[in-house]
């Protein structure tokens, strides 16, 4: 195949930034745990399990408890933790605190997956 017909593609490497290569496309991209990117679960059980086992989260979810008043903008429901943010003018949504584990995964998956 000529060199200028050859798609050019992104390949993720662990320890440094993507590299553009010349070679065919790859199956699917991985991510830094070896999982393919379109296969990522990104459900909220993951992510409550996830907040379950991150320090941080646990300490905030307890500061909350013990002083909802000083963190307006957070909530715990089901034993998630949630920031509200507001869109649209008065209307806020719910958005689960993310897990210091998942957080390379997630940008991968939006960043870097076509």
């Amino acid at each position: 195949m000529a060199r200028s017909k050859t798609s050019k593609t992104i390949n993720i490497n662990t320890s440094t930034s993507p590299i553009i290569s010349d070679s065919s496309p790859p199956t699917s991209m991985m991510s830094t745990s070896n999982t393919p990117l379109s296969l990522i679960d990104f459900n909220i059980s993951r992510i409550k399990h996830g907040q379950q086992t991150d320090s941080f989260i646990q300490a905030r979810i307890l500061d909350i408890k013990n002083n909802p008043h000083k963190f307006p903008d957070d909530v715990v429901n089901n034993q998630i933790l949630y920031k509200l943010v507001s869109r649209g003018g008065s209307s806020k949504v719910k958005l689960p605190w993310i897990p210091t584990t998942m957080v390379h995964d997630i940008l991968s998956a939006y960043h870097d997956h076509p």
